[in-house]
C-alpha cells in the first residue's frame, strides 16, 4: 500500500493506521470522504460509545427518526405500477383476498362480483368463472383455453387467434392481481 492511501488516526495522539470508519455527523454519506473520521480500533470504539446519533433532535425529529426506522429506514412507494393502472384495479377487488387461495366451489353472489373492477368481472366472464380461481386452477384453465384456441388446431382461424390473445391477456391479469394479493399479505401482514 502506498503512503498515500493510507489514513491515520484522527486521535492526533495516535499514530496507527486509522481503518475505522466514523461519522462525523447525522446523516454522513458513505461516499463522502469529507463526512467521516477514520481511527484505529482502540479510538473508534472510544468514538462510538460517545456518539449520540439523537443529540440536538427534539422530541419530533426523534420520533420522525424511530417511524422512518420502522420501514428500515428506507422510502417506501406507491404499489400501483403502470400495469396495475392500467388493470384499473380497485381497493375492494381485495375484499376477497380469502377465495384466490381456496378451491371451494361456492360461487359469489351478483352483488359481491360487481364490486370488482370492469376488467376482472370480463376476465371472469371469459373464463366462465363464478369466483376468482386458485392459482392452480387458473393454471388449468389457462391450459384448457390455450389448447382450444390454438392457431395450429383452428387453420388459423384470425377469431380463434383474438381469443388467444384475450386468454392471454385476462391471463396475466388475474395472476398479477394474485401476485398483488400476495404483495399486500406479506407488506400487510393480513392473515388470510
Amino acid at each position: 500500500m502506498s503512503e498515500k492511501n493510507i489514513k491515520k488516526c484522527h486521535n492526533l495522539s495516535c499514530y496507527l493506521e486509522g481503518l475505522y470508519k466514523a461519522p462525523k455527523f447525522r446523516g454522513a454519506h458513505i461516499k463522502d470522504y469529507d463526512s467521516w473520521y477514520y481511527f484505529c480500533k482502540e479510538h473508534v470504539r472510544e468514538y462510538n460509545a460517545a456518539w449520540n446519533y439523537l443529540d440536538g433532535m427534539n422530541e419530533d425529529e426523534i420520533y420522525q427518526t424511530w417511524k422512518r426506522g420502522l420501514m428500515g429506514d428506507r422510502p417506501t412507494f406507491d404499489l400501483t405500477s403502470p400495469l396495475l393502472k392500467k388493470a384499473n384495479l380497485k381497493f375492494s377487488d381485495f375484499e376477497y383476498i380469502d377465495k384466490f387461495k381456496s378451491s371451494s366451489n361456492k360461487k359469489f353472489s351478483k352483488k359481491e362480483i360487481k364490486s370488482y373492477s370492469p376488467d376482472i368481472i370480463e376476465a371472469l366472464h371469459f373464463f366462465k368463472l363464478g369466483q376468482p380461481p386458485s392459482k392452480q386452477e387458473l393454471m388449468e384453465i389457462y391450459r384448457k383455453f390455450v389448447k382450444k384456441f390454438h392457431p395450429d388446431l383452428n387453420m388459423g382461424s384470425l377469431e380463434s387467434e383474438e381469443k388467444l390473445k384475450k386468454t392471454l391477456l385476462y391471463f396475466k391479469l388475474l395472476e398479477k392481481m394474485m401476485h398483488v394479493v400476495a404483495l399486500f399479505r406479506i407488506l400487510f401482514y393480513v392473515q388470510i
